[in-house]
């Protein structure tokens, strides 16, 4: 009976992705940056619907676009990464 384990030969380690320390700290901050971002357009959000006049609303509306832009931009970066590693 076989346990299943299989010991690489050392030529065979090369062609195994490993993932840099560098890249893993990239990625790391990216996912705080992106939580950040969320965390903002939720709070905009919110300012949004308590807003007392439209152009306030609007000004929000706004904000909330672009800080949404920011946090597809960061999960299309972290998309890549996970497609290249």
């Amino acid at each position: 009976m076989s346990s299943g384990l299989y010991a690489h030969r050392p030529e065979e380690l090369q062609e195994i992705a490993v993932v840099p320390p560098a890249a893993v700290r990239e990625t790391a901050q990216i996912w705080r940056e992106l939580i950040h971002e969320l965390a903002t357009v939720r709070a905009l959000t919110a300012a949004a619907l308590d807003a007392s006049d439209e152009a306030s609303r609007r000004a929000m509306l706004m904000l909330i676009e672009a800080e949404t832009d920011e946090a597809a931009a960061l999960a299309r970066h972290l998309q890549a990464n996970d497609q290249v590693a």
